[in-house]
């Protein structure tokens, strides 16, 4: 539900109005410009075409003027059901002029999504479909505990938060926050993302920006605990009287259907540039789950230290102020914890473990393979990846291999340079290509490696997930890892800091990462990016984020809470 682009024409309605909601979408997407649709429509009415008449004449008093492309959006978003989006004043970076400024930036309050979506009153069959993680279920019934709410009228929520690259050349970014509904994986609501902030990152003043999004965020997710509208603003002021007229008349009234945000889904930089987690390489702690160091993190077997050092949610909330750092306004929401945040597997895993030991272990194995010169031999074993590739019917590949992919200057670990999915469909064929080396100490351990590594890919499916064997294999793997590293003490088979994080993703999080990893996000974020490219200049953020947000709820329906 909601992927990159329009809807299929099935889920467009009636045959009548799928030519309208067609053109419409691809004119939200950038992918046709607001004259071209006019045209299309003007056309599609001359030959007898049903249910566009109006859009046709959308633009025709001022003879298609500089205000078409509004007078589109204005005309498209009176048919959606969405609530309108809140207007904060936020503080923003004037690239321009070079200094903070206060802006109007439009977002979504999940509470205003979530009683939409139950206006019609959700189902009790519904409600009970939704298998939560036993840590999320926790959350859930903490949150409850903590604002006195029916655990049978509450759902549970997670929030998403990445940068997307939204232009051609991929220099420019947009902070994308999304709201989805926790653990209905046979409901469509599973695959449900709805944006809440869309942000253009030149824009953001670190530490100031996020934070003010943020406490609208919480201040929202206060209400939705609560299941009651509101009688005033996020900062405590009264309502607008324009923007607010609705929110006036709801102020006070009481939903009876609640919402607690029990996960929060992003990679390590994410969590770092707006929640201000701890990085990599801090000496007072590099993770919000355990006293892990910089000194520590490669100490992997049973005796590490960081394992008889965990952190329960005020412990860690104790030590960001002790660095002199307030904690993240969202921890404000009901049954918000620290360990609501998840390591992700794409993150953690595909981009980062896999890649660095594929980048080391294809630089291995390249010297089994013919050739007078490196680059030769990497042109063989791509030929060999081939073969596998036809003979495993592997639908998510390589485009090619060069030995640049493997690693870049001389002095850099070596990391294979693919996306995630193509990392993940590589990994069986290092286990596969791993008997072919010859038997001494460090081909043995990349062998065992390989095969741990897959071992950890088998138990990912919510059918084959045993969180034992996950954790057994893990550790083996990152006990390989760190053996190999000493073996060789340079550029080569180096570990990185989220070994970690793969440790406390297999080892301490009991449920499967199937059930937070962000693959669906990240096809989100895309569509996000699509709707977010503008066809002139650089814009005002506040004009730039109700665009994205206007575009979105013009494009997609409103889900609701029905069986």
């Amino acid at each position: 539900m909601y992927g990159k682009r329009a809807l299929p024409c099935e889920d467009l309605g009636p045959p009548e109005q799928r030519l309208r909601r067609n053109v419409a979408n691809m004119f939200l997407a950038n992918e046709i410009s607001s004259a071209r649709t006019q045209s299309v429509f003007e056309d599609a009415t001359a030959a007898g075409a049903q249910g566009v008449a109006d859009l046709a004449k959308v633009g025709q008093k001022g003879r298609l003027g500089k205000n078409l492309c509004r007078d589109f959006k204005r005309k498209l978003l009176k048919e959606s059901n969405w609530p309108r989006p809140y207007v904060a004043r936020v503080r923003t970076w004037n690239a321009k002029s070079n200094q903070e400024e206060q802006r109007d930036v439009a977002v979504l309050l999940p509470h205003e999504i979530i009683f939409a979506m139950v206006q019609d009153g959700p189902t009790a069959e519904l409600l009970l479909r939704q298998r939560l993680s036993t840590q999320d279920r926790g959350h859930l019934m903490r949150g409850c505990e903590q604002v006195g709410a029916d655990l049978s009228r509450s759902v549970g929520l997670g929030l998403w938060a990445d940068g997307v690259p939204y232009n051609y050349d991929r220099s420019q970014s947009l902070d994308v926050f999304s709201l989805n509904v926790v653990g209905f994986s046979d409901h469509p609501l599973g695959d449900m993302r709805i944006p809440l902030v869309a942000l253009d990152h030149r824009h953001v003043i670190k530490g100031q920006t996020f934070d003010d999004l943020l406490e609208v965020l919480a201040w929202s997710f206060v209400c939705l605990g609560v299941g009651r509208f509101p009688t005033r603003r996020h900062d405590n002021s009264a309502f607008h009287p324009g923007s607010d007229q609705v929110r006036c008349r709801k102020g006070g009234s009481v939903v009876g259907f609640h919402g607690f945000l029990v996960e929060c889904r992003g990679d390590w930089k994410m969590f770092k540039d707006v929640f201000r987690f701890p990085q990599f390489n801090e000496n007072s702690g590099i993770c919000w789950l355990c006293n892990c160091t910089p000194q520590t993190w490669k100490c992997v077997d049973d005796s590490a230290p960081w394992r008889q050092g965990r952190l329960d949610h005020w412990e860690f909330l104790d030590r960001l102020r002790l660095k002199g750092v307030e904690p993240s306004p969202l921890f404000r929401s009901p049954g918000f914890m620290s360990s609501c945040f998840k390591p992700d597997w794409l993150h953690v895993v595909d981009l980062g473990v896999a890649c660095d030991f594929l980048g080391n272990f294809l630089l291995l194995l390249s010297k089994s393979f013919p050739g007078a010169a490196h680059k030769a031999r990497v042109g063989a074993m791509w030929e060999d990846i081939q073969k596998w590739y036809q003979e495993k019917a592997v639908e998510n590949r390589l485009d090619n291999l060069y030995p640049s992919m493997l690693q870049g200057a001389a002095r850099t670990p070596p990391k294979l340079r693919a996306k995630g999915a193509q990392a993940r469909g590589l990994v069986p064929y290092a286990a596969y290509a791993a008997e072919r080396l010859e038997s001494n100490q460090v081909n043995v351990l990349a062998k065992a490696m390989a095969h741990e590594l897959v071992a950890c890919y088998s138990c990912l499916s919510a059918q084959a997930y045993e969180h034992a064997r996950l954790a057994f294999h893990s550790k083996n793997f990152c006990l390989a890892a760190v053996l190999m590293e000493r073996e060789h003490n340079g550029v080569l088979w180096r570990c990185k800091p989220k070994l970690h994080l793969f440790q406390e993703l297999c080892e301490y999080h009991r449920d499967s990462p199937a059930t937070f990893w962000t693959y669906r996000d990240e096809d989100f974020g895309g569509s996000m990016a699509q709707l977010a490219k503008a066809r002139g200049g650089p814009r005002n953020p506040g004009v730039a984020s109700q665009n994205v947000l206007a575009r979105f709820c013009s494009s997609y329906r409103l889900p609701k809470f029905s069986a």
